[in-house]
């Protein structure tokens, strides 16, 4: 695989499939080993959770880049390049820096059969190790235990909450998808939990004295309301996730987080695809939101904009949602969740055999007894390029349902633009 492009190492390593492979962390250690990528001096993060993990690593790059500290992340999926998993300084690495690493990782690997996930994870250790870092900020792909992120040892792991998702990996069990995600906790470190309910479950699924979990205290009313605006949280990132991220960078280095730091690192934040809003007429606001929890999370955020307008010249009049999901979601209560604040529904088709077609979602809503009115596109572009030219900038445009979905149409407005 010497001389490749990015493109064709990329479909390389994604033909690696792990249901062949025996699962467990002793085949990526040992490649981990042997290029030395688990010493390092850099304070290390491992978020995990069932939604708000990427609000969370990005608020922590933020704060940690305003506070002149040298930081490396590494996040999954991603919406439109795989650049944009490893980034140093807030910086997606180039395509010559992945190669290069892809091409280490290759020869270190001899005859160790890897995974997709395992081989970037790697990759992305071995770049960081190419930097003189601070902090490392790690987000867990899936579940926790058994995640090759979690061969790093951290000096702090922060779980956002805990909820059903990924039922046909983690189950549909709490008690254990809690023991998965706790899975990333270490007896003698520090760990942070964002929510009671999440917090009971981790602490009842530790095999070990939980002495060293940490509930997030209740923000202050000044964080709070200052949390609120739209000038300061653009994204309007939850709370609890920018909570935890100032709270988390505190302990990782004994020094509070004033508000003033607080609101830079906000207003300076780059989320793609959290509740992004990427046009005013109409609003067209898009989310990778995919799951109850985040859907409700969607919801809340939806009501604020609607209240919000009431004061305006031009209040809301309508919303219009562009949805695509994968087929092993909760599909039903997704959509029941938003249907009472949508007038009118797209359902599109997605190009991934995983994804439920346009005809599916319909009859799921349907079947559901919900009756807004319904349209069937054959694809994300087909349904913006449509729905969006009979809206006004009293109209709000949701696109969701998976990273995919966003993906596909971030895609298409950059081809669009340029």
């Amino acid at each position: 695989m010497q001389n490749k492009s990015l493109d064709q190492w990329l479909e390389h390593i994604e033909s690696l499939h792990p249901a062949d492979i025996e699962l467990g962390l002793d085949r990526i250690r040992q490649v981990a080993l042997s290029l030395d990528l688990l010493e390092t001096t850099a304070k290390t993060v491992l978020v995990s959770g069932t939604n708000g993990k990427g609000s969370c690593c990005a608020m922590l790059e933020s704060l940690a880049l305003i506070e002149g500290l040298n930081v490396g992340q590494y996040t999954s999926p991603h919406l439109v390049r795989f650049n944009e998993r490893i980034k140093v300084n807030g910086i997606e690495v180039s395509d010559e820096k992945l190669v290069t690493a892809f091409e280490v990782i290759s020869s270190a690997q001899k005859d160790i059969r890897l995974t997709f996930f395992e081989f970037t994870t790697l990759s992305a250790l071995w770049i960081f190790k190419q930097h003189n870092l601070d902090l490392i900020v790690m987000e867990i792909g899936l579940g926790g235990r058994l995640d090759a992120c979690n061969i790093v040892e951290p000096d702090l792991s922060i779980i956002t909450t805990i909820d059903i998702d990924h039922t046909d990996w983690l189950g549909s069990d709490l008690n254990q998808i809690a023991f998965e995600k706790a899975g990333i906790i270490r007896p003698d470190t520090p760990a942070l939990v964002g929510d009671k309910r999440s917090f009971d479950l981790v602490c009842d699924n530790l095999k070990f004295d939980a002495k060293n979990v940490s509930l997030l205290p209740s923000p202050k009313k000044e964080f709070i309301d200052f949390i609120k605006s739209d000038t300061v949280n653009p994204y309007q990132l939850l709370i609890q996730n920018v909570a935890l991220a100032c709270q988390g960078l505190t302990l990782l280095f004994a020094k509070p987080i004033d508000l003033k730091t607080q609101k830079e690192a906000l207003v300076t934040i780059r989320l793609n695809g959290r509740f992004q809003r990427l046009a005013n007429k109409p609003t067209t606001i898009v989310d990778v939101g995919h799951n109850p929890q985040a859907a409700g999370q969607i919801r809340e955020q939806l009501i604020n904009m609607l209240e919000r307008s009431r004061n305006s010249e031009k209040p809301v009049t309508r919303i219009v949602a562009i949805c695509g999901m994968m087929a092993d979601k909760s599909i039903v209560e997704v959509v029941s969740i938003l249907d009472p604040l949508v007038d009118e529904w797209g359902f599109v088709d997605l190009p991934v055999p995983r994804a439920a077609k346009a005809k599916e979602l319909k009859a799921i809503y349907e079947n559901a007894g919900l009756l807004k009115s319904v349209k069937l596109f054959g694809s994300v572009k087909n349904a913006f390029s449509e729905m969006q030219t009979k809206l006004d900038e009293q109209s709000i445009l949701l696109v969701f349902g998976s990273f995919i979905t966003v993906g596909n149409l971030l895609e298409y407005l950059a081809k669009n633009n340029n």
